[in-house]
């Protein structure tokens, strides 16, 4: 796998990109034709060989770029050495255990049932994915139980995120279905003995009971998404059992809570809202901005695991980012709002992350020098089991987020016993990272990759990856990225600033 690259942008400029020494360089003009001579004849490189080929420029102008290109030739930066992947394929169950331990979210389905029935809900009628639907609660019984099991984990000497937050988080359904649900773990968690960690909440709701219940979450800190696609048509597929719409009851909450707690609102609240036949990014971006000065999450339909018999249906109300972009009559005033969560931006963070020595992601990548040419990467993009985060659903399943289907659960909690099989798990992932890996031997995808792999068509089966990126791709979406950068010169600053973590 080549590890340089020249690119020209669509500006008509010139780029190094050198994957093993993670760097981009700018090619002077002048750079351009000194490589280009080298490249052709690297025996006879030396200063007089160059003046003889390019005497229509000037000699000491010659000789700055001229010892400029030569640095970069011994320091080996346009040396194509070869990229050798290794792609993994095991995780051993010690370090799922000590993911388990130290993950620092855990979420909670607590409720299946809901007020609402959203047209294209990911547990409604396009997709089959989900357990059946049985209206279930989840015990507290049965969470408490969880939690204490993960208390004498986090209790523990291998808990390694001291002072860290603990993130328990509630979803649904409509997660204030279940209010005494949420009321129990809070009460369990606030006299709970946790010697590391302190634990904060944040919930997902779809707005309709906030003016109920709103003082209770005020007074515990609740980070609050709020579900919302726009203003009244926009929101129109959000409606309520009797088909009655939704919008006027959750508009006329978020105006109190906004008007009461101005502080909470505009530290804790922030909108989620998706994207369909009826809407569009700009219109979202717009109503949000002047009704609430926010700017919400946008997000498309999945188009995984949509049902055969519902397709037609389904691709009737689905609309994409990008068609829905080129509906925009302002594109810099969305650009503008939405800055690095503008669509492609967060695919342009992941590029410069994986192809600039300035990013680190633990103070240990301080300390060593990862400029190597084998490359160790497990299948995908898929975060490792528990890492980021624990979903309990109300059946008692567990399973690594909510996105995943369910019937990929890795554990269970029964009245018995948290039955969590470390080994079952780890030959669970063996065979996932087994049936997808030749595909990502070859990917150049392996840096920037965000594929889940659970998300892949038949992952159990015949997978094949939708984000499978050779050469001639690769390189095209280097040349659209850099361009991209050259025609939008605040983002990089803007990236660099959104990912600064301390």
């Amino acid at each position: 796998m080549d590890s340089s690259f020249l690119i020209k942008t669509l500006n008509n400029n010139y780029y190094f990109i050198n994957l093993i020494k993670k760097q981009i360089i700018y090619c002077h003009p002048i750079v351009l034709q000194i490589f280009k001579i080298w490249e052709k004849n690297e025996s006879d490189f030396n200063f007089d060989y160059i003046i003889k080929q390019k005497k229509n420029i000037h000699k000491n102008k010659l000789k700055y770029y001229f010892d400029k290109t030569k640095v970069l030739i011994e320091k080996g930066f346009f040396v194509n050495t070869t990229i050798s992947k290794v792609i993994l394929d095991e995780i051993l169950p010690e370090q799922i255990k000590r993911w388990l331990i130290n993950s620092r979210h855990v979420s909670f389905e607590v409720t299946e049932a809901c007020n609402l029935k959203c047209k294209y809900c990911g547990f409604g009628e396009f997709y089959s994915e989900q357990d059946n639907r049985t209206m279930a609660k989840l015990d507290s019984g049965l969470a408490i139980k969880f939690l204490e099991y993960l208390k004498s984990l986090w209790n523990s000497p291998l808990n390694m995120s001291h002072n860290k937050n603990i993130v328990i988080s509630f979803y649904g359904g409509e997660p204030l279905l279940n209010i005494e649900f949420i009321k129990k773990i809070v009460d369990f968690a606030t006299y709970s003995d946790l010697k590391h960690n302190k634990v904060v909440y944040n919930m997902t709701t779809n707005g309709v009971f906030l003016d109920k219940y709103i003082d209770f979450l005020v007074e515990n800190n609740f980070m609050i998404t709020i579900s919302l696609d726009g203003n009244e048509f926009h929101n129109s597929y959000r409606v309520r059992k009797d088909d009655t719409g939704s919008f006027n009851k959750v508009y006329k909450n978020v105006i109190n809570i906004k008007k009461n707690y101005p502080e909470f609102f505009k530290s804790n609240v922030s909108f989620n809202s998706v994207l369909h036949d009826k809407n569009n990014v700009e219109e979202i971006i717009s109503f949000f901005d002047k009704k609430f000065g926010k700017v919400p999450s946008i997000n498309q339909l999945t188009e995984v695991g949509v049902k055969k018999n519902k397709k037609k249906l389904f691709y009737e109300i689905f609309k994409s980012t990008h068609l829905s972009l080129n509906e925009s009559s302002d594109l810099d005033y969305v650009k503008n709002k939405m800055k690095i969560r503008f669509p492609g931006n967060q695919d342009r963070t992941f590029l410069l992350n994986s192809l600039l020595e300035n990013t680190f992601y633990t103070y240990n990548d301080l300390l060593f020098d990862e400029k190597i040419d084998i490359i160790e990467r497990f299948p995908t993009g898929t975060c490792f089991p528990f890492n980021r985060k624990i979903f309990v659903t109300a059946h008692g399943k567990i399973l690594p987020c909510e996105s995943v289907s369910h019937r990929f659960f890795l554990g269970e909690i029964t009245n018995e016993k948290v039955d969590l099989d470390f080994n079952y798990i780890a030959t669970k992932y063996k065979n996932f990272y087994s049936s997808i890996k030749n595909q990502c031997e070859n990917c150049y995808n392996f840096s920037i990759c965000k594929e889940c792999l659970f998300k892949i068509e038949g992952i159990d089966e015949n997978p094949v990856c939708n984000s499978f990126i050779d050469y001639t791709i690769f390189k095209k979406y280097l040349t659209d990225s850099l361009t991209y950068f050259e025609n939008n010169p605040t983002l990089y600053e803007e990236i660099m600033e959104e990912n600064i973590l301390l």
